[in-house]
């Protein structure tokens, strides 16, 4: 997927968090450039991992050269601890599996125009003004 055809996934976006909070620890951080999932092509998930960084939801520490190249793209990245307080409220939102199935699936059942009209205003909130158009 080319980087102007990347569109926001919020399934992604809840799998990185959920990694994260997973595996990252005060004691034991992980890079955003180092963020791999599976099923996803890498670059799809630094996308959506940068957004995250850039919108608040990690606790951080840049490092003195925070490039990390993913396929042949450059991506800042930090060294993620945890979720911040945001990224802990939205993942909270978006946690439970069966709760998640179902919105999506809803979303799915009304007809792509409406999935997006429905989802698109919840994507804008979760990400911040970098999903605004």
């Amino acid at each position: 997927m080319e980087e102007g055809n990347m569109e926001l996934d919020l399934a992604v976006l809840r799998e990185v968090m959920l990694k994260v909070r997973a595996e990252a620890s005060l004691s034991s951080a992980i890079a955003t450039a180092s963020v791999q999932l599976e099923g996803y092509e890498d670059g799809v998930v630094a996308y959506h991992t940068y957004l995250l960084l850039e919108s608040g939801h990690f606790i951080t520490h840049l490092p003195s050269q925070p490039i990390g190249v993913v396929g042949n793209k450059e991506w800042p990245s930090a060294h993620v601890y945890g979720l911040s307080m945001l990224g802990q409220e939205k993942l909270a939102a978006l946690e439970e599996d069966t709760v998640f199935t179902y919105m999506m699936d809803k979303a799915r059942s009304v007809g792509q125009a409406a999935v997006w009209a429905t989802l698109r205003p919840l994507l804008i909130q979760f990400v911040g003004q970098l999903a605004a158009p």
